[in-house]
């Protein structure tokens, strides 16, 4: 980047990485199954097609989840916090990466699939708002990263020039739609020695 723009950062896969003990955990502490989880609740059209994007809140689709599961022994506070507290951690070196790339004088954001009930904890949970510039998320824009929608509302709602903003995420066809509005992407491998050099020549 030829002057000192803007960088966006993913969060889950980039800033948070998952809990590889998370389905011994839930089982331990739940007696849940993650692949039952995952059924009646991550796979359902109500959670990653409209919680996701703000159109539905998610304590009604767990309610659902935990009848379809025959535990009513579960509430759902009880199950959202352990989901938020144990599915992942953050990743410590890309903060201090983010925090030295501020220094240098980057503006930094989060561009980000998550539900309003996700994202609220984590701001909450690790002042997000006092470390980025701004945050950019599917369930507060509408859209997913996946659909040229969500990068257009930060374009017609801001003024950063995508001409001199990076995209950094772990997903590749998130980046390929970044790319055709207008945002280099780099597609992100877990703090390899790649990232690594990415980060040390901006």
């Amino acid at each position: 980047m030829k002057n000192k723009g803007v960088i966006f950062f993913d969060i889950d896969g980039v800033i948070l990485l998952k809990n590889k003990n998370y389905d011994v955990l839930i089982k331990e502490k739940l007696d849940i199954c993650q692949s039952d989880f995952k059924k009646y609740f991550f796979d359902k059209e109500d959670w990653h097609i409209y919680a996701m994007v703000g159109k539905k809140p998610v304590k009604p689709i767990l309610i659902k989840a935990i009848e379809d599961m025959k535990r009513k022994d579960l509430t759902t506070n009880s199950l959202i916090n352990f989901w938020l507290e144990n599915r992942y951690f953050i990743d410590s070196r890309v903060l201090k990466v983010i925090d030295d790339l501020k220094g240098k004088g980057f503006k930094i954001y989060l561009a980000t699939d998550q539900s309003h009930i996700k994202m609220n904890y984590l701001c909450n949970k690790y002042n997000f708002e006092k470390i980025f510039e701004g945050i950019f998320y599917s369930a507060g824009i509408g859209y997913r990263k996946k659909s040229k929608h969500f990068w257009n509302y930060i374009k017609h709602n801001t003024d950063i020039d995508f001409d001199e903003s990076l995209f950094i995420d772990d997903v590749n066809d998130n980046i390929k739609v970044a790319n055709s509005c207008g945002i280099k992407g780099y597609l992100y491998k877990d703090f390899t020695t790649a990232d690594i050099e990415l980060f040390k020549n901006l």
